[in-house]
C-alpha cells in the first residue's frame, strides 16, 4: 500500500521525536503492508516551517537509515502546507513542494473554519497545474457544520483525503460517521494515515481500508488504493461525480 500523508521525519514537527521512533514507525508501516510513504511535515502552520530543501535532505537521510536497518519502506518528500498568503510565491520558489514532485499538493485548512480564500487558492493552484488535496476535511469545524463547504472546494478542483483514524473511530463516533458519509457521497478521494508516532497516532491504514471494504464495498477500497498510487506516480485521478448532500449538519454539541 501507499501512504501519502505521514509525519515520519523525526525532530522536524510534532511527528516522530527521534531516530528510533522514526524507524519503529517505518517498521509498523511495513507490518501494515505499506511499502511507499510520503513524508509530509507541517509547513507554515502556527509552529513549523519546513522548506522544501530541508525536507528533501531529511528524506535522503531517513531512507539511508531505513536501508541500514533493513526496513522495506521507501520515503518520498512532501509537505502538509497550511493555507497562507505567500503559498503560490513559495511554490514557484520551491520553498513549498508537492507530494513527490507530482501535480498534487497536500493542503491543510485551519481546524476551526474554512477560510474565504480557500476556494480561490484551489483555483489558482489549478491554473498552475497543481491539484490541492484537502487534508482531513472530516476534522474541520466548518465542514463538520456544513459539508457544502467541502463541495465548494471540490467544485473548484480540489480532492479530499480522510484520515485512517477517523474511520477506525479514534477521533470519536461523530467524526467516524462524517468520514463514512463523505466517502459514500464520493467527496473523498484518498485515505492516509497522518501517522505522528507509534502509540496514539500510529498508522492503522490497513484497518481503515478493511473498514472501507466492509462498510462501503470493495470498489471503494480499490479506488482509494489506486488513487494513492496515482499521487505517488504523478498520474491523473478519476474523480467521481459528487452525490451532493441535502444540507445537513454534523454537530458535536
Amino acid at each position: 500500500m501507499y501512504d501519502i500523508h505521514t509525519h515520519i521525519l523525526y525532530g522536524i514537527d510534532d511527528g516522530a521525536t527521534d531516530l528510533e521512533q522514526m524507524l519503529q514507525m517505518a517498521r509498523d508501516a511495513a507490518e501494515d503492508n505499506i511499502t511507499h510513504l510520503i513524508a509530509t511535515p507541517h509547513h507554515a502552520d502556527e509552529h513549523y516551517w519546513n522548506p522544501g530543501a530541508t525536507v528533501r535532505e531529511r528524506v535522503d537521510a531517513a531512507n539511508a537509515a531505513l536501508q541500514h536497518a533493513q526496513i522495506p519502506v521507501t520515503i518520498y518528500p512532501g509537505q502538509e502546507v497550511r493555507l497562507y498568503d505567500g503559498l503560490l510565491r513559495d511554490l514557484q520558489d520551491s520553498y513549498v513542494i508537492t507530494l513527490n514532485d507530482s501535480r498534487y499538493l497536500l493542503l491543510e485548512l485551519p481546524a476551526s473554519h474554512v477560510p474565504r480564500q480557500a476556494v480561490e487558492m484551489v483555483h489558482e493552484l489549478r491554473l498552475l497545474g497543481i491539484t490541492a488535496i484537502i487534508a482531513h476535511p472530516e476534522r474541520n469545524a466548518g465542514i463538520v457544520s456544513d459539508t457544502g463547504a467541502l463541495v465548494e472546494l471540490l467544485d473548484a478542483g480540489a480532492l479530499a483525503q480522510v484520515t485512517s483514524h477517523s474511520l477506525t473511530g479514534k477521533f470519536g463516533r461523530k467524526t467516524r460517521q462524517l468520514a463514512i458519509e463523505l466517502c459514500k457521497r464520493y467527496m473523498v478521494h484518498l485515505i492516509a494515515s497522518d501517522a505522528h508516532n507509534t502509540r496514539s497516532r500510529n498508522c492503522k491504514l490497513k484497518a481503515a481500508s478493511d473498514i472501507v471494504s466492509s462498510v462501503l464495498g470493495r470498489d471503494y477500497h480499490d479506488y482509494y488504493i489506486t488513487n494513492a498510487r496515482a499521487v505517488l506516480d504523478d498520474q491523473p485521478i478519476d474523480v467521481m461525480p459528487v452525490d451532493r448532500p441535502v444540507k445537513k449538519k454534523f454537530l458535536f454539541f
